[in-house]
């Protein structure tokens, strides 16, 4: 939800296979747009059983300016004010073969909008929107030391949240306008859903390649929206 800035973190073992991490981020978004300006701090938990299962908790609080879940508002919609809100967060991977690994992560986040009096929308409910990912990876595929893997991820989105719109509906005789106000639920009616298929390969000693396409579908969460698709590779250098 926030942009590129400075962040900091500390890191601490507790025994031998668990490990508490405690960060925090300060961003002053995009010079293109106020989306995203705002600070972060997080704590996220970290196990690992004898199984090689390891489990993840986290928890963290997102101060936005002027936006919520980094999406900005203006004109009849009012201006978003700055919001506050909280995710939680839990994580599972773990081996079911030789080479393959399975994993699973949720969050769920919650805030509570801020709007300018002249907004048409009053009266919000507290939003609530959640974030999942399941895949699977294989080591060694085509070389030693390689990776694939399958991915499906739903991005952020709003799964609860009303609130009340006030809309002109007719004109009396004198000239006044008369307004209708009605309870609208802002779940979005689509899902986005992301399907990516990663590689990654070492190179040599010193350098390793990257490639991955995704599908998305319904991207936005809206139903209507044309499915999109997207490539890319990445090679990197270690010094």
């Amino acid at each position: 939800m926030l942009g590129r800035g400075s962040s900091v973190f500390l890191r601490q073992a507790l025994g031998h296979q668990s490990m508490l991490t405690m960060g925090f981020h300060h961003s002053n978004g995009s010079d293109h747009s106020v989306a995203g300006q705002g600070a972060l701090g997080q704590a996220r938990l970290h196990h690992q059983f004898r199984n090689g299962l390891r489990l993840g908790f986290g928890a963290g609080y997102v101060a936005e300016k002027d936006a919520l879940f980094r999406s900005t508002s203006t004109g009849a919609f009012g201006g978003a004010g700055d919001t506050q809100s909280q995710y939680y967060s839990i994580s599972a991977a773990g081996p079911v073969a030789n080479g393959i690994t399975v994993f699973a992560d949720y969050t769920e986040a919650t805030a509570q909008p801020a709007f300018s009096s002249g907004s048409i929308f009053s009266n919000w409910s507290r939003v609530r929107a959640n974030s999942f990912a399941v895949g699977i990876t294989r080591q060694s595929v085509y070389a030693a030391g390689d990776r694939l893997g399958l991915t499906l991820r739903q991005p952020l989105r709003v799964r609860q949240s009303s609130a009340d719109v006030t809309l002109p509906v007719a004109r009396d005789l004198a000239g006044n306008v008369i307004q209708q106000t009605q309870r609208l639920d802002l779940e979005p009616d689509g899902q986005q859903l992301d399907i990516q298929l990663a590689y990654r390969r070492q190179l040599g000693t010193s350098s390793h390649i990257r490639a991955f396409s995704t599908l998305s579908l319904q991207p936005g969460h809206a139903r209507a929206a044309e499915p999109q698709v997207a490539v890319g590779v990445k090679w990197g250098l270690t010094f």
